[in-house]
């Protein structure tokens, strides 16, 4: 109700197996994600995130965070006409490891209060700030 969205989704995704934060188990889980042209429109932006392409695999063998693995083979976006590009493998999202890029540069679109945008790249700098960030979101 609040947001717009477009683009082509496919998911070829197989989970088996359960959800229980408690005990850190998920299902035991394989597949793969792809979004051709998306668009995202929020109410609380005044700009869209457009042309979203995406192509990652998930993998998780053990049903367990610390086995979880996601590739993110290529994704691309344009925000405030900037165009960010990323490639990234996560894995053990109980004490999560990452590679992002091949040039080891991090892009971080950030909002303050008067939702202005600030656009970083981070080269060979990605701030513990951030590591726990992505820590605290993939626990949800």
């Amino acid at each position: 109700q609040n947001m717009e969205l477009r683009g082509v989704l496919n998911m070829d995704i197989k989970a088996n197996g359960i959800y229980d934060k408690k005990n850190n188990k998920i299902p035991v889980t394989n597949g793969q994600v792809s979004l051709i042209t998306g668009y995202v429109k929020s109410i609380y932006y005044p700009n869209p995130i457009k042309d979203i392409n995406v192509l990652a695999t998930i993998s998780d063998h053990q049903g367990t965070l610390n086995d979880l693995k996601v590739n993110i083979h290529k994704a691309s976006f344009n925000f405030e006409e900037k165009p960010i590009y990323v490639k990234a493998k996560l894995s053990n999202f109980e004490n999560i490891k990452y590679e992002l890029n091949e040039d080891d540069r991090l892009t971080t679109i950030c909002f303050n209060q008067g939702r202005e945008i600030v656009i970083n790249d981070y080269e060979n700098d990605i701030s513990e700030y951030l590591l726990l960030k992505l820590q605290d979101w993939l626990k949800v």
